[in-house]
């Protein structure tokens, strides 16, 4: 590009956009994308829901007032919000209903902009994610299959479960081959409540707060999982292309064992290769029984090492890092170039 696109940021979410996470912004700035929340005449806002799109119209007409070409882009990285939300997100060009503003539209399931090589976006947004990943996977590395299959033997918690309860209906949707996976995640927690070795927190089980409201939701789960259960649930909300996010590093971060649903696998096979996990179907199934039954001899504790130490390595490149924030930035821009510079 020739000349700076200048974007400003609008609405209740906002700060779930690419542009909201400092370590994106310096490369945004190599691609001449200004982030300017004051200015009076950005040539983009933008925002993470389209429901801040009606929240905002007032804003939005005083923007529309000093520049009648501005144009409304939103970015959402949340892909249960575009299932369940969202009339038909495979689009890019769409209109909103309550106020007729057109706008371009960003996800996952309609661009390449959160594709990854092996370091999920995710876990990129913010540095600690990364920083305490290394701390606490470095505290294993030189584990044996022996002793790890000897600490699963006599750790505290069969599973840990850390997530909200869904049994809505609402969040049970299926568009395009893509399921969400918030209820089905329940459904067996559900199973688990009263069981002895399962250690379950999040809104709708034990409290009607949700984590996000703690000071740090991400310390608070590591601090209480760590090295305390064999197991721990790891499936996201919904399927969607390039989406992981904390929870498979999470496990491996406190020693458990990721407990995914199938369809997660091969996205996790980006970072892992063949990656150390249960996974399950979206069917009935006793969880429980599951567990205690299945087979993790020293093969599974040696491929289980064998993908820690390989997200050590990944983690400690810090090249790799930026690099693959870079690519990011750079699908974005021309996503933008696309969608605002050559209509």
């Amino acid at each position: 590009m020739n000349s700076s696109i200048i974007i400003s940021m609008f609405g209740k979410h906002a700060n779930r956009t690419p542009f909201s996470y400092a370590a994106f912004i310096k490369f945004f700035n190599r691609n001449n994308i200004i982030i300017d929340n004051e200015s009076e005449s950005p040539d983009i806002i933008c925002s993470g829901f389209h429901i801040d799109i009606a929240a905002e119209r007032d804003w939005i007409n005083s923007i529309k007032n000093k520049n009648p070409f501005v144009k409304i882009l939103i970015v959402s990285e949340e892909p249960l919000w575009d299932m369940t939300w969202h009339k038909n997100p495979f689009e890019n060009k769409q209109i909103c209903n309550s106020t007729g503003f057109e706008y371009f539209y960003i996800n996952h399931f309609n661009s390449k902009v959160f594709h990854f090589s092996n370091i999920p976006y995710f876990i990129t947004t913010e540095p600690k994610y990364i920083a305490r990943y290394l701390m606490l996977l470095s505290l294993h590395e030189n584990l044996t299959p022996s002793s790890l299959l000897s600490y699963w033997s006599n750790v505290k918690n069969l599973i840990s479960c850390f997530a909200e309860k869904r049994v809505d209906k609402k969040y049970i949707v299926s568009k395009n081959g893509y399921h969400t996976h918030s209820n089905f995640r329940s459904i067996l927690i559900e199973q688990l409540v009263g069981f002895g070795g399962a250690q379950i927190e999040g809104k709708g089980w034990n409290t009607d707060s949700p984590r996000q409201i703690l000071p740090d939701w991400h310390a608070d789960k590591l601090a209480k999982t760590f090295k305390n259960s064999k197991f721990m649930m790891a499936i996201e909300n919904t399927d969607a292309p390039s989406y992981v996010t904390e929870k498979v590093f999470d496990a491996f971060s406190t020693l458990s064992i990721p407990v995914v649903v199938k369809s997660q696998v091969q996205e996790l096979e980006k970072t892992f290769g063949d990656a150390a996990v249960v996974s399950i179907t979206n069917e009935n199934v006793n969880l429980i029984k599951l567990l205690l039954d299945i087979r993790i001899d020293l093969d599974f504790a040696e491929l289980y090492l064998n993908n820690l130490r390989k997200l050590l390595s990944l983690f400690r490149n810090v090249e790799q890092i930026d690099k693959q924030i870079s690519c990011h930035t750079s699908s974005l821009t021309q996503e933008i170039i696309k969608a605002f510079k050559h209509e």
